[in-house]
């Protein structure tokens, strides 16, 4: 992980969990977006399952994998 993905990491979970009082974070993403789910999945978030027919892109019904990222999971360092 590059030294500005960390940077932005660690101001958008500090402001979650600071700020918003949240526990935990979530992403969806086709399942045909390789570099959404790589992304998510390189920065410690955890795929937690595919929504089927959950969204729909040029006029079809794509399948959304879901993506959970909890504040205990969060690299050391990342939240103050």
């Amino acid at each position: 992980m590059t030294c500005s993905e960390r940077v932005n990491l660690y101001f958008s979970f500090n402001y979650a969990h600071s700020e918003l009082k949240l526990n935990k974070l979530v992403a969806t993403c086709s399942v045909n977006n390789i570099g959404s789910y790589k992304l998510l999945e390189k920065i410690g978030f955890n795929r937690e399952g595919c929504l089927r027919q959950n969204s729909i892109i040029s006029n079809q019904y794509i399948d959304d994998y879901v993506y959970g990222l909890c504040l205990g999971d969060v690299p050391t360092g990342l939240v103050s």
